[in-house]
């Protein structure tokens, strides 16, 4: 997607094929498998989703997720030792970082302070897509197309791996403010400000940045999907 957006060709059809490892964009359009994606590169069918800009130069577009805390530490590890054993560096990342907590995260939304640098937390992080890694719903009823992004603080490892397991339902309305889970705040946004000790993590991969703006760009891209009469979600 970076590369699309610096050749300026954002704007043409894009199609999409999940080879990679979590495929969260490609279950959200509704692409399980190659054999899918290719019958709808056939057909034509196409929806339009938001994405989010981002103030950093080398990765100025997220299509899923920029967060901090155990996601960034976790794939920070990761992708240190991922070609010499991908399963070897997913355990240890795992364990190296599963009892991560930390203060000095700050989260802005639209021009508000929602997470003080104070408070004691394991993951902080905004997304745009209402699914996750493997195919996961993880922001029941939220709508890759409306403009808005939702934001999400999670205070320890237990309601992290809750929320992995069980997902919320997302609020609708922007700066509406939805508690479905013990330990995760949820929220929705145009705009943040996401400031870390820690190295962020931006669509699945570790990146060399600490802080970052974010902006929700409606309707920006449009790719093949399974069917578009069939809801995103």
């Amino acid at each position: 997607m970076t590369l699309l957006h610096r050749r300026g060709e954002l704007q043409r059809t894009l199609a999409l094929v999940p080879f990679g490892t979590g495929n969260a964009t490609a279950h959200t359009l509704g692409l399980s498998s190659a054999q899918v994606a290719m019958a709808a590169l056939e057909r034509g069918d196409t929806a339009s989703i938001d994405i989010m800009r981002t103030s950093i130069a080398q990765t100025p577009i997220a299509l899923v997720s920029c967060s901090t805390g155990f996601e960034s530490s976790f794939l920070q590890r990761y992708a240190a030792v991922r070609y010499s054993s991908r399963q070897w560096a997913g355990w240890s990342a795992l364990l190296l970082n599963l009892s991560t907590q930390l203060r000095g995260v700050s989260l802005s939304i639209d021009g508000t302070e929602w997470v003080p640098p104070t408070e004691l937390v394991h993951n902080v992080g905004v997304y745009n897509i209402p699914h996750y890694a493997f195919g996961k719903v993880m922001w029941r009823g939220m709508q890759s197309d409306d403009g808005l992004a939702i934001a999400a603080v999670v205070r320890s490892p237990l309601w992290y791996w809750n929320l992995m397991a069980r997902g919320v339902t997302a609020p609708m309305e922007l700066n509406s403010s939805e508690y479905r889970l013990p330990g995760v705040r949820t929220v929705r946004w145009r705009t943040a400000e996401l400031r870390s000790p820690l190295p962020l993590q931006i669509d699945g991969e570790s990146i060399d940045a600490r802080e970052t703006s974010l902006t929700v760009d409606s309707r920006a891209v449009t790719i093949v999907c399974a069917s578009p009469t069939t809801p995103i979600v």
